[in-house]
């Protein structure tokens, strides 16, 4: 059975990357499977302005959810998870489900996301937050409800493991709430 690996988090405007900076990361880092000069896409299908999306997201000062879905290559070949069309196919049909849980309208919903096509573990990058910068919220069973959703898109009943990083210490939590953490109320 597949064991996909998640990860939530939310990262501040105050981040020392700088939002913008991920996205690019993410976007053109090696073995990120492109679409002309980088690999970021969307739910509309179009290419997308890697520069617009970076200077908008260090502009914006609300909450900005990252999350990766991350499988072994084992599985992912088994189930057809080892390239970027199939996972871009799979979050296309999941942008209701991120509107309802992150507390977004779908007309205020912004999503991009990237594959990476690592040798022991393809996933991808989710970035996801609202046009409006006081909107948006990221609960426990937000994020339990996503997973869900992951999960039955593609028929896993796998375990799923969730981490996140406590900002202060740099410590990780595996397994439990991080909801008393001082970042978003995320998981």
């Amino acid at each position: 059975m597949a064991n996909p690996v998640t990860k939530f988090g939310c990262r501040k405007p105050s981040t020392r990357q700088g939002r913008g900076g991920y996205v690019k990361y993410i976007a053109t880092r090696p073995r990120a499977e492109r679409f002309g000069s980088h690999g970021l896409f969307t739910d509309s299908g179009v290419q997308v302005d890697l520069q617009k999306v970076s200077d908008d997201l260090n502009q914006h000062k609300g909450n900005v959810w990252t999350i990766i879905i991350s499988l072994r290559r084992e599985d992912a070949v088994r189930l057809g998870f080892d390239h970027g069309s199939r996972w871009r196919d799979m979050l296309r049909t999941q942008t209701q489900a991120l509107s309802e849980n992150l507390k977004t309208p779908m007309e205020h919903l912004k999503w991009f996301a990237a594959f990476h096509d690592e040798s022991y573990h393809p996933h991808i990058h989710l970035i996801a937050y609202s046009d409006l910068e006081n909107e948006g919220y990221l609960s426990k069973q937000g994020v339990m409800k996503l997973r869900s959703a992951f999960a039955w898109n593609e028929g896993q009943k796998g375990l799923w493991v969730s981490f996140c990083r406590n900002e202060k210490t740099g410590g990780r939590y595996r397994g439990r709430s991080c909801l008393g953490q001082p970042h978003c109320g995320t998981l």
